[in-house]
């Protein structure tokens, strides 16, 4: 597997490294990380699922969901390189090589100067409706689709 940035650029990786890390929630999580030569380490998804672990952004906390514990956490203002995985293999990996610009990135973040901060401010109560059943003709229909969605 090989990682790029969106203008095509490699990024290098040197294998895996299983590390034991200990966010102070009384357990401590094992998981093997990917080391690639970039500037900011990045937890995945797929890491805080397994986990159980919950950000929580409005209060600057990491909540365990499984011990209903938490930690106090900074915010940290990260320049977005717009990384991206292709595969080699992949139809779009040819493409995007034969048109570097077309999503040219600075992969070097002391030359970005962009200081543009996204926010979506909500107010009001969340949108609810009450549970419904399905209707009995998509059933079918709707079993089959889940499990296909099982099966990959």
């Amino acid at each position: 597997m090989e990682f790029y940035a969106t203008n095509g650029s490699r990024i290098s990786t040197y294998g895996t490294i299983k590390l034991e890390l200990d966010f102070g929630l009384r357990r401590n999580f094992t998981w093997s990380f990917l080391v690639a030569d970039i500037s900011d380490p990045i937890i995945g998804a797929d890491s805080l699922e397994r986990f159980e672990l919950l950000i929580d952004v409005r209060n600057r906390r990491l909540l365990d969901g499984f011990t209903s514990l938490f930690v106090k956490g900074t915010v940290k203002r990260a320049k977005s390189l717009g990384l991206t995985l292709v595969a080699n293999n992949s139809s779009f990996h040819s493409i995007l090589l034969q048109y570097p610009n077309l999503f040219p990135t600075n992969l070097d973040p002391n030359k970005n100067k962009n200081t543009i901060t996204h926010c979506i401010e909500t107010k009001g109560p969340p949108v609810h409706a009450r549970d419904r059943r399905l209707n009995p003709e998509k059933l079918p229909s709707l079993k089959q689709e889940f499990n296909d969605l099982m099966r990959q």
